[in-house]
């Protein structure tokens, strides 16, 4: 198992899900908890937290979950009208690069909804 887990650390890419391998891997090495914690800089309670995942559910239990984030301002329905809209400037346009301020502003005065240029192509994407 030790070698196993060591492999699994060493492929882990991520930096928070290789902390709680490393302490899993010292906590089977036969290190008390608060050892663990003061070698990983970490608090005494997160290892207790992570130890007791591991014993009751495994190593799965300690991989990284998805962090949802805000919820989009816009609804489908809103976000295929935005998409109407620029594929209507697209035509007009014939030289000229659609810009997010454009979007923006349509945005704001159908919806009342404001985002910064930075989210619009977050959005977009």
């Amino acid at each position: 198992m030790k070698n196993n887990l060591k492999e699994i650390i060493s492929s882990t890419t991520n930096a928070r899900h290789r902390i709680r391998l490393l302490a899993i891997y010292h906590f089977n090495s036969g290190k008390n908890r608060t050892q663990i914690a003061q070698y990983l800089q970490v608090s005494r309670h997160s290892v207790n937290g992570w130890v007791k995942k591991y014993l009751e559910q495994g190593l799965t239990a300690l991989e990284e979950k998805k962090h949802p984030g805000r919820p989009n301002k816009l609804n489908e329905k809103q976000k295929e009208d935005m998409l109407n809209f620029i594929a209507a400037l697209q035509q007009n346009h014939i030289k000229k690069s659609i810009q997010a301020d454009e979007i923006r502003l349509f945005l704001l005065e159908k919806y009342s909804v404001l985002y910064q240029k930075s989210n619009i192509y977050k959005l977009l994407q």
